[in-house]
């Protein structure tokens, strides 16, 4: 299991992919925490190796300290170079053969942001990884099926990456589409209105995005007239609730495409089968796994069982909901019985 702690940017890109292909685990952290919060992530994940950015070394050296758990530290120098991953990238082959992994070993282990209590670790495996690339493709050719037409052939695009890859958003769901699809992606260390407006147009970026106050600073900004952001085609967003003005802004402003704004509205003239919420008490739910007095149920089948990896189970019994799509995906949490009507109306029925 391997610290990373590097501002988001190209090193980081390549240490997370390198430790995949090594066999390891990932483990990030943010930059801006200090020792004591580092210390608590690298103890929870047992972190045994950091790559570190040089600047955030001494609150990181300070954790490892107290922790104890870390026998190897790396750390890169950025720009002015020096630095102990440098010096060892030097004296090793460019190409090295991946180490044989399954789809559910363990790959990455993201932390919440401990806004609301100690973080937490989440656990994702390569098969996670893997799917967010299908998942993308989907999204990607569903407006063409939905019309009885081939999707067009894949053709990289630019993207402007401006949320923290420490973040599972960016980190397996933006990040692995992109390095699939063969994209480039230019990376923003501190959100800056106007200068992710002259980045779109000196470097014709097709997609950015991040949460609503972005697209909304883009929208709105009274510099926005001296910059030509005609090459963007998609601004995607989430992590709060999307304001309909908001989507008719972008779709008049911008020119989205009508099928990206009928994915966003809903298509009135279409019907698809109902996703079912039912309700857990007092459940562990541990790597896709829950468990309840003795018996457990897997969120879906699974050929083997990864032991590379142990959890220690919560200590305190949770409660939430598991819900399954009309497809056949399934989920588990409590944060869409707040956020979403269909899933308070599951579980108002009984389910």
């Amino acid at each position: 299991r391997v610290g990373l702690c590097l501002e988001r940017g190209p090193q980081m890109v390549v240490a997370v992919l390198g430790v995949l292909k090594a066999g390891g685990v990932v483990v990030t952290t943010m930059p801006m925490l200090r020792a004591g919060e580092i210390g608590a992530v690298l103890a929870k994940a047992k972190a045994s190796h950091a790559i570190v950015d040089s600047r955030c070394l001494d609150d990181f050296a300070e954790a490892a300290t107290q922790v104890g758990c870390v026998r190897s530290t790396l750390t890169y120098n950025g720009d002015r170079g020096g630095g102990a991953l440098e010096r060892r990238l030097d004296d090793v082959a460019p190409h090295f053969t991946a180490a044989a992994t399954r789809a559910d070993d363990p790959a990455l282990i993201a932390f919440t942001s401990g806004t609301t209590g100690h973080p937490k670790g989440a656990l994702g495996t390569h098969r996670n990884l893997i799917t967010n690339i299908l998942s993308s493709g989907y999204s990607g050719a569903r407006p063409y099926l939905r019309r009885g037409e081939m999707p067009p052939e894949l053709t990289p695009k630019v993207g402007l990456m401006v949320i923290p890859l420490f973040h599972v958003t960016a980190c397996s769901a933006s990040l692995m589409g992109a390095v699939f699809a063969g994209h480039t992606t230019i990376f923003m260390r501190k959100w800056d209105v106007e200068q992710a407006m002259a980045i779109i147009q000196r470097e014709k970026v097709s997609l950015t995005g991040g949460v609503p106050t972005i697209a909304w600073q883009l929208l709105e900004h009274p510099a926005r007239a001296n910059y030509d952001l005609s090459s963007l085609e998609m601004i995607a967003y989430g992590g709060a609730p999307s304001a309909p003005e908001l989507v008719k802004r972008i779709y008049t402003e911008f020119g989205a495409l009508p099928d990206i704004l009928a994915q966003m509205q809903g298509d009135p003239e279409e019907w698809t089968p109902p996703t079912m919420g039912y309700r857990f008490r007092d459940v562990d739910f541990v790597d896709g796994v829950l468990y309840a007095r003795g018996a457990k149920l897997g969120l879906r089948d699974r050929k083997h069982e990864s032991s590379r990896l142990s959890y220690r189970r919560p200590e305190r019994a949770l409660s939430g909901s598991m819900y399954e799509s009309w497809i056949g995906n399934h989920w588990f949490g409590n944060w869409l019985l707040n956020d979403c009507l269909t899933y308070r109306l599951a579980e108002a029925a009984g389910h």
